[in-house]
């Protein structure tokens, strides 16, 4: 006959199975929410765009094609509610990786050739220049990525940033004529004033044929000089309309040009202008695998480095192929992880911030043996 005391212990026993089996069901159920969340907070979080130098907007739009696009991390807070479960709600930027490489877009979905590229701290600090077209508004989206893995970038955002273009008409004022008499224009002893002239592309760029536009107030006709002292002969003769609608000039490869111009109206002729510097890139970039494993190698992870030899100025960006994959952005230290037992060939190319393409991708073979 069982003991008091082995019945109490059995009671006990069967009371707490009930309570083992909701613990285990729950325990199922709540595990892969609360992995697949972390999993989700741990993903790039997405970049919103906040400002753009010069400001702009519809009513002010901005006069510069070559704009400094400002932005952040969205940042995501996780929060704890009830049975366990978690949810995730828009909060402050967290603090991201500022090596983390930053691509720009006109294009809703971030598709197709950025506007331009850079890192998440120049973005959150001293901005990113993009080119936009003349007269017209541009939305900017912005995905950033980490450039030791390959496959890690952030989603295109739903909302753009919007960046108008285009310089106001000035309205000069003006007294009415008295009644039954003409308006005429008084006379002026003045010279005109220099014409403002910019290049398209602006600055730095691989195109042997860029465009000077620019306005020149009351010129009857501008001169353009391909030296800063507008000395020499003109390359061109225009009107003020046809400089604000863009002349065409030919430069050659890998060459520096100063254009400016001076305005004539009324028989007298302007001072002359600040000169537009044009700099015609033409130099591929020469890309150099700088460390990276043997040979033979028993480790399952390799990390490569790689740089732009050339004496051009930053801003090359790279992609990378490992053995017939596809080419993908990377960026040094290059970390290669879970590597089986076989061959493998790293290419790299790079682009630099003209456009010009390596020649040559570098490439570095090694075989991961037992």
């Amino acid at each position: 006959m069982p003991k008091p005391s082995e019945n109490a212990a059995e009671g006990r026993a069967n009371l707490a199975r009930p309570l083992l089996c909701l613990l285990a069901v729950l325990t199922a159920l709540l595990v892969p929410a609360i992995g697949a969340t972390v999993a989700r907070a741990e993903q790039l979080e997405t970049l919103v765009l906040t400002k753009t130098d010069p400001a702009s907007s519809e009513a002010e739009p901005a006069s510069s094609t070559t704009p400094l696009v400002f932005g952040a991390e969205e940042g995501v807070i996780i929060t704890v509610v009830q049975l366990g479960l978690l949810r995730s709600s828009p909060g402050i930027a967290t603090a991201g990786n500022p090596s983390n490489e930053v691509a720009i877009y006109a294009d809703p979905n971030c598709e197709g050739e950025p506007l331009n590229t850079g890192t998440l701290g120049e973005l959150e600090k001293n901005g990113i220049q993009v080119t936009v077209a003349e007269e017209v508004k541009t939305t900017l989206y912005a995905i950033q990525s980490d450039p030791s893995e390959i496959d890690e970038t952030s989603q295109c955002p739903m909302f753009g940033f919007s960046y108008w273009e285009g310089l106001k008409p000035v309205t000069l004022p003006s007294e009415p004529p008295p009644s039954g008499q003409p308006a005429e224009r008084p006379a002026s002893s003045n010279p005109p004033v220099a014409p403002r002239l910019r290049t398209v592309p602006s600055g730095r760029a691989n195109n042997n044929s860029p465009r000077i536009i620019g306005s020149a107030s009351g010129a009857e006709r501008v001169k353009i000089f391909s030296s800063a002292s507008c000395s020499g002969s003109p390359v061109a003769t225009v009107s003020a309309g046809e400089l604000a609608a863009g002349v065409l000039m030919h430069v050659p490869d890998n060459s520096v040009t100063d254009f400016a111009g001076v305005s004539v109206a009324g028989g007298k002729q302007s001072f002359c202008s600040p000169p537009a510097t044009y700099i015609e890139d033409s130099t591929p970039p020469r890309v150099r695998i700088t460390m990276g494993p043997g040979s033979k190698t028993r480790r399952h992870k390799a990390v490569f480095r790689f740089a732009d030899t050339s004496e051009e100025p930053e801003g090359t960006i790279f992609n990378c192929r490992v053995n017939h994959g596809k080419w993908k952005p990377c960026h040094s230290p290059l970390k290669l992880r879970h590597l089986g037992f076989r061959h493998y060939v790293l290419r790299v190319s790079g682009m630099d911030a003209t456009g010009n393409v390596a020649i040559k991708p570098a490439k570095r073979s090694f075989k991961v043996i037992h």
